[in-house]
């Protein structure tokens, strides 16, 4: 069984305060590390597709796409 794993470079423009876990240090640290040990080479990766808004409630609440928008 293949490991999927999915990214976008939009990702890296996801700016957060200092401290908070998305940020584009972390994924870039997790992206170097997979490389370094060898692991990103048994990985399928993939660049995650545009999601399609009607799907955004599926994981955020009203309250908060409200506050997106």
């Amino acid at each position: 069984m293949t490991l999927l794993y999915y990214s976008h470079d939009d990702c890296l423009l996801h700016e957060m305060p200092a401290g908070h876990p998305e940020r584009p240090d972390r994924l870039r640290a997790v992206v170097q590390h997979l490389g370094n040990t060898g692991l990103l080479a048994d990985l399928d990766v993939r660049r995650a597709p545009e999601i399609d808004t009607a799907r955004l409630p599926d994981v955020h609440s009203q309250a908060h796409i409200r506050h997106l928008e």
